[in-house]
């Protein structure tokens, strides 16, 4: 995937940098062979802002400013949904597998 540029977004009361890519995925440089690894797909970070997300939530319900019986929920997309608008349609079947992992 190609970057094309970078939006800062608040995420846990924290500036995250966000790339955004081309939809669909970008083309692939001449001399890939269109095989890919576990190693060639890296880590979403989804995990990483859930614990952080977490953990301002307990901040804040311990400071009374989210009251008693709010409950905290984490919801990620699934594999699929994380490579069907970034990898071209003819490689997705050949990384999803990579995603659940």
């Amino acid at each position: 995937m190609a970057k094309l540029g970078t939006d800062t977004i608040g995420l846990a009361g924290s500036a995250r940098t966000s790339l955004r890519f081309r939809i669909g995925g970008v083309p692939l440089p001449k001399d890939h062979e269109g095989i890919f690894t576990q190693d060639d797909v890296k880590p979403s970070g989804y995990d990483l802002i859930a614990k952080e997300s977490n953990q301002k939530y307990k901040e804040l319900r311990h400071q009374g400013i989210i009251p008693p019986g709010v409950r905290f929920q984490v919801s990620l997309p699934s594999p699929h949904a994380c490579i069907q608008s970034q990898i071209r349609p003819e490689f997705q079947e050949q990384l999803e597998p990579f995603y659940g992992k």
